[in-house]
């Protein structure tokens, strides 16, 4: 999901993407990043975000989520902070996203003169670093960045360390995974409400057992995904009788963006 998308509040939306992105993912909405920042507007206390020019707060991001029945996990006092790697990998190994905040200039494929403070989702960790969904970009999704790299665009922000973790799926760890299972391999233009409603299964018990599909409005055509339940006798797709339960694997109110 992009901030850019044509409204006047594009250049500044980082926050609202970002935040929108959890939530869909936690709950399979389909929130837009406008949609966000109206509501964020509307909360008390929350007037500055009528303004095109003002990023938003990392409260007021998590006040929304929670509005969505998302589950925030704060940081550290009224600003948030303490997201340092311990943290953030704890909590995406739990298969909550991250949202941290960020300075452009040090994040992989920006000028390095850029002065703008920048939200990005943290969806993943490897050995060597992290994937992410960047919104200031086009194609921002499943990026990568090394553990060097985010702890310095973290701390060239005006907020170092700020951020917060948003719940997954409800359905995420269930306590009597599914009897069955079964895969489908994504043709080009399916989306997951129609793979949802050809199926008859919810679109969260579909992002509970396949965790690294984080942007519910983006899937690719031969991805193969995970679905709960017995295969139509019509398909050709591979059944199997193990479950597949495992997951593998935002910012108070000084008003930050890009």
């Amino acid at each position: 999901m992009t901030q850019f998308d044509g409204s006047a509040f594009a250049g500044t939306d980082c926050g609202p993407a970002s935040v929108a992105m959890a939530i869909n993912y936690a709950t399979g909405e389909h929130l837009k990043p406008l949609e966000v920042r109206q509501a964020i507007a509307k909360l008390p206390g929350a007037g500055y975000a009528s303004n095109p020019n003002s990023g938003t707060a990392i409260g007021d991001l998590a006040r929304i989520a929670r509005a969505h029945k998302v589950e925030v996990f704060a940081g550290d006092g009224p600003s948030s902070t303490g997201w340092g790697p311990e943290r953030i990998r704890k909590h995406l190994a739990e298969g909550h996203p991250v949202i941290v905040l960020v300075r452009l200039a040090f994040l992989p494929g920006y000028a390095p003169t850029s002065t703008f403070d920048h939200y990005i989702l943290l969806t993943g960790a490897s050995g060597k670093g992290y994937t992410y969904n960047d919104p200031g970009l086009s194609v921002g999704a499943k990026r990568t960045i090394s553990e060097q790299q985010l702890q310095t665009a973290q701390r060239n922000s005006s907020v170092p360390g700020q951020g917060a973790a948003f719940g997954g799926p409800k359905s995420a760890a269930p306590s009597t995974p599914p009897a069955q299972t079964f895969i489908v391999t994504i043709a080009k233009g399916d989306t997951l409400s129609e793979l949802a409603a050809r199926y008859s299964v919810p679109i969260k018990d579909i992002l509970a057992l396949n965790r690294t599909v984080v942007n519910v409005d983006r899937i690719q055509a031969g991805q193969a995904l995970t679905l709960p339940g017995k295969p139509p006798a019509t398909e050709t797709a591979t059944a199997t009788t193990t479950a597949v339960p495992t997951r593998t694997a935002v910012p108070t109110p000084s008003p930050a963006g890009s």
